[in-house]
């Protein structure tokens, strides 16, 4: 299967509003993350709108962000029916797998992650980005313990005296 000039090489992941699949880049040859907005959710014209403005919003506010602890965007398409966001690919999964008593993170490696995390946020901040949806499920640990934060959805410009996707939220 092909998304794009992208190979898809396995599904990472399903969300409410698009799949997450494992792909490889023809002209990099390095493996990227491909987020495909479903395009069959029954929703109103006026909120499909929406949906396409968070979407973009997403790529358009990560894309601008160049920090080692914050998921690269490589690319973003709209067309037709076409609706993708081209990530940094982050082996190893998300801190939601750690958020239970019997698997929890050690609290030196729990401090760096939040440390991490802090200068990240700090980052985006002084870029005048605002995520609005930290969550373990939107901190990714890499296979060599590093983090980084993903899903900028929600997130809004610091200043701005609204958000520039009215009516969506994080969960």
């Amino acid at each position: 299967m092909k998304i794009g000039k992208y190979t898809v090489l396995s599904e990472l992941g399903q969300g409410a509003s698009a799949n997450v699949y494992l792909g490889e880049d023809p002209f990099n040859d390095r493996k990227v993350a491909i987020k495909v907005a479903k395009t069959d959710i029954d929703m109103g014209e006026e909120e499909a709108k929406r949906f396409e403005k968070l979407f973009l919003n997403e790529a358009s506010l990560a894309g601008k962000l160049n920090h080692p602890n914050i998921v690269g965007v490589f690319d973003a398409v709209v067309e037709d029916n076409e609706r993708y966001i081209v990530m940094e690919y982050v082996p190893g999964g998300s801190l939601k797998k750690f958020c239970t008593e019997t698997n929890l993170l050690p609290v030196r490696q729990a401090v760096l992650v939040i440390f991490k995390m802090c200068r990240a946020l700090d980052y985006a901040f002084q870029n005048g980005v605002i995520h609005r949806d930290i969550k373990p499920a939107n901190i990714l640990l890499s296979d060599r313990d590093e983090i980084k934060i993903s899903d900028f959805g929600t997130a809004k410009i610091s200043h701005a005296t609204h958000t520039q996707i009215d009516g969506f939220l994080g969960s």
